[in-house]
């Protein structure tokens, strides 16, 4: 089963050949097709001879680079990085040569930064890549560019699997009694004291002393 990173960085690689192709077109259509007027003295003649030279070696080279990007090789991204890194660095020199010369001066200068900053790009893009072509493969793996974690750390997958905690049922506090709510504490009868009167005196047992006087 083949890795899943081959198949990613295989990818990635060959998306970065329709740049590449693009901006071949370009330059060659402008050595072919319109053609560039080279002075005939001067810086000004230096900087046409760089810039026409720039246009064509540097067109072929990056449509050879662009069908080399197709083969979908991670090197490749490194070929693109110093071909598109050296076509801006020339094509910036034509355009600092001549930098009172106008438009067309200027325009050297930006398409100079364009290929410069697509070639740091690839480069970046190449770095990022090999490293990760480099980390180790895990068995079964799941791919990282899913989201989707290559391994979990073993206090993860410890705490994963040990068993849940049974919450104890809590205790509701019983109320205090307070002081208005008490209550009153119950006399102890006694059995020296008089019979109460009313009702319960029909029950007493009778004084001796009142029936001898009676």
């Amino acid at each position: 089963m083949p890795d899943v990173r081959d198949a990613i960085i295989q990818q990635r690689v060959r998306s970065a050949a329709g740049s590449s192709l693009f901006g071949a077109a370009i330059m060659l259509y402008f050595t072919y097709g319109r053609g560039v007027w080279i002075p005939s003295e001067g810086l000004a003649r230096a900087a046409g001879l760089i810039f026409s030279s720039t246009l064509e070696f540097g067109g072929w080279a990056l449509a050879i680079t662009a069908v080399l990007l197709f083969t979908g090789k991670l090197p490749m991204l490194a070929v693109d990085a110093v071909v598109c890194g050296l076509i801006g660095i020339l094509l910036a020199l034509s355009g600092l040569l001549v930098l009172g010369g106008g438009l067309q001066a200027m325009i050297n200068i930006i398409f100079g930064v364009m290929f410069g900053s697509s070639g740091w790009r690839s480069w970046r893009e190449f770095s990022s890549l090999r490293n990760a072509y480099r980390a180790p493969k895990t068995a079964q793996a799941k791919p990282a560019h899913l989201g989707i974690p290559a391994a979990l750390p073993e206090d993860v997958m410890t705490a994963a699997t040990a068993p849940l905690p049974v919450p104890e049922p809590a205790l509701e506090p019983t109320p205090e009694l307070t002081p208005e709510l008490a209550p009153e504490p119950t006399p102890p009868l006694s059995t020296n004291e008089p019979a109460p009167e009313g009702f319960l005196s029909q029950f007493a047992a009778p004084d001796p002393e009142s029936s001898k006087n009676d």
